[in-house]
């Protein structure tokens, strides 16, 4: 993996603005965030121990 925001000592966060209430898209950007994060969790851990 490419350099990450973990390595540029970033914090990780999405802005999301919607004009609709739908609960599918909200659900799907807190699954999104989640899954960048738990990449970007792996990448340091992996990097840790190497």
């Amino acid at each position: 993996m490419s350099r990450g925001c973990g390595d540029l000592g970033i914090l990780l966060g999405l802005n999301i603005e919607s004009l609709t209430n739908r609960k599918e898209e909200i659900d799907a950007a807190i699954r999104l965030y989640k899954l960048l994060k738990a990449t970007l969790d792996l990448n340091l851990a992996e990097q840790e121990l190497n």
